[in-house]
C-alpha cells in the first residue's frame, strides 16, 4: 500500500465531496430539505455541527479509500466502478433505510438516491484518479 497516495487520495476524495455537498446538497436539494422540516435540522444547527460533519465525511472517505487500495480496481474506471458499489451501499443502507424508518417523502427519497449516487462516482473517480499502488 503507497501511504502517501492512500493519504492524498482520502484528503483530495473528501475535498470532492466538500465541493459536489456544497452544489448538490447545500444549494440544489435546498428546497427539497426545506420540505422536511420535520426531520432536519435548521440551516443554523446544521452549520453548528458542521465540523462534526466534516470528520464524518473525512473518516468514511479515508475508510473508502483503504478499501479501494486492498482491492483490485484501478485508475479512473476502477474508481467509478468502486464509487457505484458505495452509491449502492449508500443508498441501500442509508437513504432506502431512512425512507423506511423516517417521515421522508417519495420525492425527498428519489433526490437523495440520485444525489448519493453522484456523490460517490465523484467521490470514487477522484480515489481512482489519485491512489496509485507503489510501482
Amino acid at each position: 500500500m503507497n501511504y502517501t497516495r492512500l493519504a492524498l487520495a482520502a484528503v483530495a476524495g473528501t475535498i470532492a465531496d466538500f465541493v459536489y455537498g456544497f452544489v448538490v446538497y447545500g444549494n440544489l436539494l435546498t428546497g427539497s430539505f426545506l420540505a422536511q422540516p420535520g426531520i432536519y435540522r435548521s440551516t443554523e444547527a446544521q452549520m453548528a455541527n458542521m465540523p462534526l460533519g466534516a470528520a464524518g465525511i473525512l473518516l468514511a472517505i479515508t475508510a473508502a479509500t483503504m478499501l479501494f487500495a486492498v482491492s483490485s480496481f484501478r485508475g479512473l474506471g476502477g474508481g467509478l466502478w468502486f464509487g457505484l458499489l458505495l452509491a449502492v451501499f449508500a443508498i441501500g443502507s442509508g437513504v432506502v433505510v431512512n425512507f423506511a424508518t423516517i417521515n421522508m417523502t417519495e420525492d425527498h427519497a428519489s433526490r437523495m438516491m440520485l444525489a448519493s449516487l453522484g456523490e460517490w462516482l465523484v467521490v470514487g473517480a477522484v480515489i481512482g484518479l489519485v491512489y496509485q499502488p507503489r510501482g
